[in-house]
Order: structure tokens, then C-alpha cells, then sequence
């Protein structure tokens, strides 16, 4: 009944594919074949549990909390500080996070992280990349690639 639901909300809200989402969900085990047994590369989580509603997406991460991200593009206050944006776009779902921090009074950083999960069959694949916004520097429009890991639906 959820599921239909969902499905009939996501298909009356043009932003938001249905079947993008709905094969979202689930839990997810991630490998590396370059890692140390029981390793992935630094960032990364090992098991993804993933939750869709009709205006929301919750991560879960390893076990940690979720993080719930708005699915409308608003952006979302995080746990741990992050502020965070959500959207479906071609066949993906791309949370972009933004991390402040502050050397000094003057002296205030940003750390945008981008994620882009994508699903093909029982493979999510996330790519991850970053980039710095720095006090009196013109902000670079370009993501440095941080890496990707694929995972198979549990």
C-alpha cells in the first residue's frame, strides 16, 4: 500500500521520477576489490539502507542514524552541522552537502560534497566529488572526483 501510494504521489509531482526512487530503496552492500578485507575507501560506507516517501529520502549509514534529505530541492539541516540539497535528475538522485567551517572570524571555508546514486538492476552505483569555496578566492565551479563505489541490493 505504501509503495502505491508513493507511486501515485511521485507520478502527480513532475519533478520526481517514480521508478528512480522506488528502486532506490532497499539495503545495499558495498565492495572494494583495491581494499584491505572488510575495507572501503575512506568516506564511504560499507551497507546502505535507503527509505523513499513521497517528499523525503533517509540514508542510513553503516549503521549510523539516517539522514533525511527533502526531496523538492529545499535545503535540509543535518545532524552533525551539514546543510543538505536533494533532486532527481536523468536517472539519478544527487545529494550535494555543504560542510562550513571556520579558522578564524575571517577566516570561514566551505567543503561542498556532491553524491550521485544511481541504479541499474541489483548495482547502485555512488560517485562521489568535491569541491572548496575559500574566503577571498573566486569559488571554483569545478568537482575534483573523490570515487565510486557499487553496491548489491541485500
Amino acid at each position: 500500500m505504501t509503495r502505491l501510494l508513493l507511486a501515485v504521489l511521485l507520478v502527480a509531482s513532475p519533478r520526481v521520477a517514480v521508478q528512480e526512487l522506488l528502486n532506490l530503496e532497499g539495503t545495499w552492500r558495498g565492495s572494494c576489490a583495491d581494499c584491505a578485507p572488510n575495507a572501503m575507501p575512506a568516506g564511504f560506507s560499507r551497507t546502505l539502507v535507503i527509505r523513499v516517501s513521497p517528499s523525503e529520502i533517509a540514508i542510513r549509514n553503516d549503521g549510523f542514524p539516517a539522514d533525511v534529505y527533502r526531496l523538492d530541492g529545499t535545503e535540509t539541516a543535518l545532524a552533525d552541522g551539514r546543510t543538505a540539497t536533494a533532486s532527481v535528475e536523468a536517472g539519478t538522485v544527487v545529494l550535494t552537502t555543504v560542510r562550513t567551517r571556520a579558522r578564524s572570524r575571517d577566516d570561514v571555508y566551505q567543503t561542498l560534497m556532491r553524491q550521485v546514486y544511481r541504479v541499474s538492476g541489483n548495482t547502485l552505483t555512488v560517485e562521489r566529488s568535491a569541491r572548496g569555496i575559500h574566503p577571498n578566492e573566486p569559488p571554483s565551479e569545478r568537482w575534483v572526483r573523490i570515487g565510486t563505489v557499487m553496491y548489491q541490493r541485500d
